[in-house]
């Protein structure tokens, strides 16, 4: 038997949010570490921001939220480095449920050639069950969670985002970006 486990991709930001998450040609602020690395090459002065959001509010079932905060500092010619957490949980103290999952992301960008950006995040997650919902499922299920309740794994992003000065379109400020996420195919299943 196993039981695999999936880690949220809850988006943040309420720019991105309010374009319905098509942010990756935009990325232009702090929101682009996790929608398009390449776009925080174009952060010129330092960011910030963090977000709390709590799902499903007035439910009888604990707590389910996510939270986050980023920010991002340009180094000029050296490029632009970005450090996010991002933390989704969920929590019944009735039952002794706990469970989170967690994800620090270090992203760099800068420009290849006049008008592509290209950037990349290094992604660590640690997820898991506290020690007080191993203990019960433990019980209820004979031992079959033993004592695995801590997921550790890693992965990486590769972006590119490419300002087209003027296309065959006529369009002025035309922008393509794209995204490759979880490259390496991280292992977040518990157990």
């Amino acid at each position: 038997h196993r039981a695999f486990g999936t880690f949220e991709n809850i988006r943040s930001g309420a720019r991105p949010l309010g374009m319905s998450e098509a942010f990756i040609a935009v990325s232009d602020d702090a929101n682009a570490i996790h929608y398009n690395p390449a776009g925080i090459f174009q952060v010129r002065y330092p960011e910030a921001l963090a977000m709390y959001v709590q799902h499903f509010p007035g439910l009888d079932f604990g707590d389910i939220s996510s939270s986050y905060i980023g920010g991002i500092y340009n180094f000029g010619q050296a490029g632009v480095f970005g450090l996010s957490f991002y933390r989704f949980r969920v929590s019944d103290p009735d039952i002794f449920l706990g469970y989170s999952e967690n994800a620090l992301t270090l992203s760099f960008a800068r420009t290849a050639f006049n008008g592509l950006l290209i950037g990349g995040n290094f992604k660590f997650y640690l997820n898991g069950f506290d020690i007080s919902t191993i203990d019960t499922l433990n019980a209820i299920s004979g031992n079959y969670f033993g004592s695995n309740y801590d997921i550790k794994s890693a992965d990486i992003d590769l972006a590119g985002l490419y300002h087209f000065k003027k296309t065959i379109f006529s369009f002025e400020n035309f922008r393509s970006g794209v995204v490759f996420e979880n490259i390496l195919g991280a292992n977040v299943g518990i157990v």
